[in-house]
């Protein structure tokens, strides 16, 4: 009997955690195409080079990556600049690096509710969904910024 309760929790958590980094995913998605169009009317600090040829899909993202990490050396305390390159690289499937990116934005914004949610997904994905350890002390801690944030309690 306890053993079928167990796998159901279990169970129910990898699909819990699945369906987090699926949203996650395509919320990133959603992000970067709005961040890259206002990036081509020239609303952010960083936009992408306008003279670089145009790239098929993943040769474009790395692209835009390689210059966001570029702006990042002369211009490290832009915010707005590491939360889109943790989602740039999660976008590439490097959740390593992704989180690396959330916990500078992280440490230059500690009360910015998305990427508290950033990082757990980040951390989560590459625990192959689980959100126990690592991930759930983000969660925790971004749901002490803002109780009612989405991504957060999903």
């Amino acid at each position: 009997m306890f053993m079928s309760v167990d796998f159901a929790i279990s169970k129910t958590t990898r699909l819990v955690g699945a369906t987090l980094l699926l949203a996650a995913l395509l919320a990133s998605l959603w992000w970067w195409s709005i961040r890259i169009e206002r990036a081509e009317k020239g609303t952010p600090a960083f936009t992408p080079n306008s003279q670089a040829p145009q790239l098929p899909g993943d040769k474009r993202v790395a692209a835009w990556t390689q210059q966001l990490q570029m702006h990042l050396v002369k211009q490290p305390d832009d915010v707005a600049s590491w939360r889109l390159l943790a989602q740039a690289h999660a976008t590439r499937g490097d959740m390593a690096q992704s989180a690396a990116a959330w916990q500078r934005a992280l440490a230059l914004t500690p009360q910015h509710a998305d990427s508290h949610a950033g990082l757990a997904q980040a951390l989560a994905a590459r625990q192959q969904g689980r959100l126990r350890g690592e991930p759930a002390k983000w969660i925790e801690s971004g749901l002490k910024v803002a109780a009612d944030h989405p991504a957060l309690l999903a």
